[in-house]
């Protein structure tokens, strides 16, 4: 398994945990709360990539709603078939715990890492983003 795949298994694992068997075990609420933690952090990364992007190019890579709407479903529904379908999701929540306990620090430390980093590097580079190629919005 590979090292980006495991810590994105972490993010996974980290909201999947986060306020555990709150909701009726019928819900399946816990796996879906994993999964949609894991794409948000993936969509996060993406449009950082994407803006970052279109700072070092000096170009505005504007695109249409249409494609992020398909962009978003796509990152979700593959989370979906990956985490929850095919159960990679919680195989690797059973399995995280048998795991040395610096390898389960490093993952959750990683984890957490990305998470925060990812979204402050959307937060930052969209509104760098904004105020180059759209100075008229505020």
């Amino acid at each position: 398994m590979t090292t980006f795949w495991q810590v994105y298994l972490t993010i996974y694992l980290l909201f999947f945990r986060l306020n555990r068997n709150a909701w009726p075990p019928e819900f399946n609420a816990d796996q879906h709360k994993g999964t949609i933690g894991a794409a948000l952090v993936l969509l996060f990364l993406l449009i950082a990539l994407w803006t970052g992007t279109a700072l070092a190019m000096g170009t505005a890579l504007d695109i249409g709603k249409p494609a992020v709407v398909a962009i978003t479903i796509g990152v979700l529904t593959g989370s979906y078939l990956v985490l929850i379908i095919k159960k990679a999701g919680i195989h690797f929540e059973r399995d995280f715990d048998h795991q040395p306990p610096s390898r389960r620090i490093w993952l959750r430390a990683a984890a957490t890492a990305l998470s925060v980093g990812s979204f402050g590097a959307m937060i930052l580079l969209a509104m760098m983003y904004r105020h180059k190629f759209h100075p008229e919005a505020g």
